[in-house]
């Protein structure tokens, strides 16, 4: 278990967001398969069953303990397996106010020479605090599976606005580059976004070049749909992938 607190009750366990779920203590969700410490296992099975609905099929490499993750192959020929664990606001605090019991409690470090990684925790904490409602359609952290280490950030701007629409982002810390990671989380985030009925849109926004973002987004069908302003940034590139498109499971390489 990737830092399971048995000690903790099972209900304590938080279930809420995107159909999908938080990381609370007792409970993480990797890819839609809920383990739940202290909990049966019928109990567990029945969780895991409404929680993906038999809606995703794409191929996942599947290690002991029925922990699910994503596996892609990047350009170094070697098998890359990630976890998205979203981060509810204890867990965001304790990144903030004690990160070696943060790391203890995901079981991974974070990685080395990552100077935005405390600044990032620090700004998605406050932001939860101040506006709750963004609770799992907020941070998430992406978890290299071998050698266990927190290797990027992701996660959404918000729930479904009124049009339908779900902006993502993501970030990978330096040394993990080049590894097809930024693809597989931003594809998982896709799916989980379009799990949920309100969303008819994933959005996404790029400095207005052709760059490592845009590479992404383009393995996942995305496609460029016009100019927009970012109040930091100034002019940005504007991503669209609409519910009628469908996602791609699978990246184009």
């Amino acid at each position: 278990m990737l830092g399971v607190n048995p000690q903790l009750p099972a209900h304590e366990c938080l279930l809420h967001g995107l159909g999908n779920t938080v990381f609370n203590g007792d409970l993480i969700l990797i890819c839609d398969l809920v383990l739940l410490r202290g909990l049966p296992k019928s109990e567990s099975r029945q969780i895991t069953a409404r929680q993906t609905g038999g809606r995703y099929n794409a191929s996942f490499a599947m290690p002991k303990h029925s922990q699910r993750g994503r596996t892609t192959r990047s350009s170094r020929n070697d098998s890359v397996q990630i976890f998205l664990i979203s981060c509810d606001l204890p867990l965001l605090e304790l990144a903030v106010e004690d990160p070696k019991a943060f790391e203890q409690r995901l079981g991974a470090a974070v990685a080395k020479d990552w100077p935005d990684f405390p600044s990032a925790m620090l700004v998605s904490r406050d932001k939860l605090r101040a506006n709750p409602a963004l609770s799992g359609w907020w941070t998430h952290v992406i978890l290299l599976h071998s050698p266990r280490m927190i290797v990027g950030v992701c996660g959404y701007t918000g729930p479904p606005n009124a049009n339908g629409e779900v902006e993502i982002a993501y970030g990978v810390a330096p040394a993990y580059w080049n590894r097809g990671i930024a693809t597989i989380a931003a594809a998982e985030l896709i799916r989980r976004a379009f799990m949920d009925n309100r969303t008819w849109v994933v959005c996404a926004h790029t400095l207005p070049e052709h760059n490592a973002s845009t590479r992404v987004l383009e393995k996942l069908g995305m496609r460029f749909v016009g100019l927009d302003n970012d109040p930091d940034e100034g002019t940005v590139w504007r991503w669209e992938l609409k519910r009628s498109e469908g996602a791609r499971t699978t990246p184009n390489e």
